[in-house]
């Protein structure tokens, strides 16, 4: 990657890069917007677990519910189970977060016409105390799934 490109290019984004462990607890220093999307491309069960300590910040960081991508969920190749990798760090972060559970979206194949795996990869971090949790998503927005 060509850094100094990457951030001539950024205008309302910065790169915060480095050692997950290391950079997760600046970013949480950091002022932003609240969290509502996730994307973990770390390829291992450490870095996973490391990158999990984002959500051990102030609830006005995210959202109640924040969607969470995990490229290796449906790796076949890596042989992944409920016991190695990103599986098991989600397996730990539920074990040991009685107010907030990492779930893969139910349905979520079934809802969507775009086909592919990816659905197999997208998980929600429910906050269940965070104090907006129980206000309704969906009360004055439009569906956004196209009719079939």
């Amino acid at each position: 990657m060509d850094v100094d490109a990457l951030q001539r290019r950024l205008q309302r984004s910065s790169l915060l890069l480095g050692d997950v462990g290391e950079t997760v607890p600046m970013f949480l220093t950091q002022e932003h917007m609240p969290i509502g999307f996730m994307s973990f491309d770390l390829d291992y069960y450490s870095s996973t677990a490391n990158a999990f300590k984002v959500i051990d910040g102030d609830y006005s960081h995210y959202l109640p519910r924040m969607l969470c991508y995990f490229d290796d969920m449906s790796n076949a190749d890596a042989m992944q189970c409920e016991y190695t990798g990103e599986a098991l760090a989600i397996r730990e972060f539920n074990q040991g977060h009685s107010q907030a559970k990492i779930c893969a979206v139910a349905g979520l194949a079934a809802s969507r016409q775009i086909p592919g795996t990816w659905t197999e990869r997208m998980f929600c971090c429910h906050l269940f105390n965070h104090p907006l949790y129980n206000t309704h998503v969906m009360s004055n927005a439009r569906s956004y799934v196209a009719p079939i």
